[in-house]
């Protein structure tokens, strides 16, 4: 099992901080650290991103629908996550600037926009 305390890695903190761009508009997005020292990205109860190391290396899987994560396959630079893949996440490994941003932001905000938390009309977060 990995360790829930360890420290980001300065190539997972630059990712980490290029996400928050993304999602910090959105509203309503929390981070929240998993028992494997993971980073998870979530809104309500559903997680929109997942971040971690694979050996050394960032890693971010991303909730996506499966006909996107087959274009994403199709098209390289992604893969379809380990054992969650049936569920169309799509996983990119890679430094800040090595990822493909602007397909990551388009996911994301899609994600989110599609499982979202649910607002009334002139209720706040």
């Amino acid at each position: 099992m990995g360790d829930p305390d360890r420290k980001l890695t300065a190539a997972e903190e630059g990712v980490l901080k290029r996400l928050r761009r993304i999602y910090e508009p959105l509203g309503g997005v929390v981070e929240e650290r998993d028992k494997f020292g993971h980073v998870s990205i979530r809104v309500g109860k559903k997680t929109l991103a997942m971040l971690g190391s694979n050996d050394g290396v960032p890693s971010l899987g991303l909730k996506s629908d499966l006909t996107t994560q087959a274009l994403l396959v199709d098209r390289g630079g992604f893969y379809r996550t380990p054992y969650v893949g049936q569920h169309g996440w799509v996983s990119i490994d890679g430094t800040v600037q090595q990822m493909d941003w602007p397909v990551i932001a388009d996911v994301l905000v899609a994600t989110y926009r599609a499982v979202g938390q649910k607002r009334k009309p002139g209720k706040s977060a």
